[in-house]
């Protein structure tokens, strides 16, 4: 897969999780909704809580959010507001990860705060395997654990958390820890490893995929199980129509800098364009290759298409 620029973290906590924070006291208030992604950050009885860990969760979830937006033909999974919920367990964070889970005595010691944490949240938040209204992302700041997924919910630990904030001894960049998101929020929506040698450069696969984020891409297998999966829809990601316009049969969307593309959905076809002019109204963009230019819409209505510096004619009506 030709590499694409993603969108840096450093842009989304100035831009995105940053418009959120006046409104914080708030949003705190508002019920999840329904069919969307859960995503709690833990906050054992010995730690505090970090800002630094709050936004590279949201920046992380928000960035993998777009990722299934363009690897899905303009699906992805819904997100709260506010993104991260902020739970505090009952325990310090050594518990989790040393305490012999009662429901699993014989567990590796590897999967100890996964274990553990999933006897809580179960208790306390209600949250379990195959849970029909949410699904969930956890991270919990404890000793390092193996992140891990299963139907329904995935956990993470201070590793992750480490690595989203760019502080990580075992891996300095931030793009591999986002496509940790990735994979094991793809084990919580029901998606397996490989099997072994088969889509190696792939996001489920344990050992390549997901560790060269973002050049990396759903297996056919897996996007067709997505395509289907009740959380999954068509839907605006959350950084709006500045990042992406969809249209019955396909879509365009920003995938940085100056850069668009545009894909079908009945095809694995990708067009190029280079953005030329943005305002209030309107985003034009251009592909040099057929020398055709395209109005977007900031808002819902028609783009427009314009052919060797043709007059403007009306093109698809886009949803977003």
């Amino acid at each position: 897969m030709s590499h694409r620029n993603w969108h840096t973290v450093a842009a989304l906590l100035g831009g995105a999780v940053g418009m959120l924070s006046s409104a914080a006291a708030e949003a705190q208030q508002r019920r999840p909704l329904p069919k969307s992604v859960r995503v709690v950050y833990c906050v054992p009885t010995d730690r505090e809580v970090r800002q630094d860990y709050r936004k590279a969760i949201e920046a992380g979830v928000v960035e993998m959010q777009q990722f299934y937006y363009r690897s899905l033909f303009g699906r992805t999974f819904l997100l709260n507001s506010p993104i991260v919920e902020i739970y505090h367990p009952t325990n310090e964070a050594q518990w989790y990860t040393d305490h012999v889970p009662e429901a699993n005595p014989n567990a590796e010691h590897r999967f100890y705060v996964s274990e553990n944490l999933s006897r809580e949240i179960r208790q306390t938040l209600g949250a379990r395997r195959n849970d029909p209204t949410y699904r969930w992302i956890f991270y919990i700041d404890c000793p390092p654990g193996w992140g891990s997924g299963a139907q329904g919910l995935c956990i993470m630990c201070d590793a992750d958390l480490l690595g989203l904030s760019g502080r990580s001894k075992e891996d300095k960049r931030i793009s591999r820890w986002i496509g940790g998101i990735g994979h094991e929020f793809g084990h919580a929506l029901g998606l397996p490893h490989p099997p072994d040698g088969y889509d190696i450069h792939s996001m489920m696969d344990p050992e390549g995929g997901f560790r060269a984020y973002p050049d990396t891409y759903f297996a056919e297998a897996d996007r067709k199980k997505l395509l289907k999966h009740p959380f999954i829809a068509e839907r605006k990601p959350v950084a709006g129509i500045t990042q992406a316009a969809l249209y019955d049969g396909g879509y365009f969307v920003h995938v940085g800098k100056k850069r668009w593309e545009e894909r079908r959905t009945d095809s694995n076809s990708v067009l190029y364009f280079n953005e030329t002019e943005r305002d209030d109204e309107h985003i034009v963009i251009h592909d040099a290759t057929r020398d055709i230019s395209v109005k977007l819409p900031v808002s819902d209505g028609n783009c427009f298409l314009s052919f060797k510096g043709e007059p403007w004619r009306k093109f698809y009506q886009i949803k977003w």
